[in-house]
């Protein structure tokens, strides 16, 4: 009886978790929750954030050099660069 039972539940269980797998149970929250911290910069493009340290952490730039790059790169946010430069 208990080989049967558990036989049971396996015929059960398979069909129910390879639909969630399917259908992509959680993934779209994980993504709704990455698209929520990216930044955009002036022009629309996604900001990265390992470019931007690149930059600021590039020491053959001049921080207004590197200010300017990074407003080239579409960041506009004056506190962010500021951060960004004081980070490195």
């Amino acid at each position: 009886m208990d080989m049967m039972r558990r036989h049971g539940i396996r015929v059960i269980l398979l069909p129910v978790v390879a639909l969630l797998m399917i259908s992509g149970c959680g993934l779209r929250a994980s993504n709704e929750q990455a698209a929520r911290y990216r930044e955009l910069g002036a022009d629309g493009e996604v900001l990265v954030l390992d470019d931007l340290l690149a930059v600021a952490g590039d020491p053959d730039l001049t921080d207004d050099q590197k200010r300017n790059e990074m407003r080239r790169m579409g960041l506009v946010d004056e506190d962010v660069i500021e951060a960004l430069l004081a980070a490195d």
